[in-house]
C-alpha cells in the first residue's frame, strides 16, 4: 500500500476577503474530489485572505499511479483564474 501526499502553495491575488477566499479554496477542493477522488483540505493560513496552503492524499497500490493522481489534481489548481500555484511538493510512503 502507497500513502500518497502533496502540499500546495497557492496566492490568491484576486481574494478581498476571508469570504472570498474561502469561496475560491472550497470550489477548488469540491472539484479536486468529484474529480480525482482524492482526499483535500486547506491545512494552513485558514485567517489569511492571500495565502492558502491545501493538503491532498491518495492511497493506492502503485505509486505511480499515486502520483499521476495528485500531479493531475494538482494541475486542476493552475485552471483557476483567482489562484496561482506557488509551491508543490509530494511526500509518499
Amino acid at each position: 500500500m502507497i500513502v500518497g501526499v502533496c502540499t500546495v502553495d497557492l496566492y490568491l491575488p484576486t481574494a478581498q476577503s476571508l469570504k472570498d477566499k474561502r469561496r475560491i479554496i472550497k470550489s477548488a477542493l469540491e472539484r479536486m474530489r468529484g474529480r480525482f477522488n482524492v482526499s483535500a483540505a486547506e491545512v494552513e493560513f485558514q485567517e489569511q485572505w492571500k495565502q492558502a496552503r491545501l493538503g491532498l492524499a491518495v492511497i493506492s497500490s502503485d505509486s505511480l499511479h499515486a502520483r499521476q493522481v495528485l500531479d493531475a489534481a494538482a494541475r486542476l489548481l493552475e485552471h483557476y483564474p483567482e489562484l496561482e500555484v506557488c509551491h508543490i511538493s509530494y511526500d509518499f510512503w
